[in-house]
């Protein structure tokens, strides 16, 4: 929903591609700064575990950001 409402209301993205790289820098974003704040506060993460977390989460964000520029796209085209 974040994703989607970021492409719509301001960055204007409508294509697959755009899309997939937009959601993956958002998601990075948020996974770093949540997860550096996890591993500076608690002793439950390593930085290796910190650096897994942010690539899935990228990787998760690229395929949501993906499917949310694709369909703010498909739906103009109608």
């Amino acid at each position: 929903m974040l994703l989607a409402y970021i492409f719509e209301k301001w960055a204007g993205i409508k294509t697959l591609a755009s899309g997939a790289v937009s959601g993956a820098l958002i998601s990075c974003l948020m996974a770093l700064s949540y997860d550096s704040m996890i591993h500076g506060t608690t002793n439950w993460m390593s930085w290796g575990g910190v650096f897994m977390d942010v690539i899935v989460f990228s990787l998760c964000g690229a395929v949501a950001g993906a499917f949310a520029g694709f369909t703010l796209g498909y739906k103009r085209a109608l």
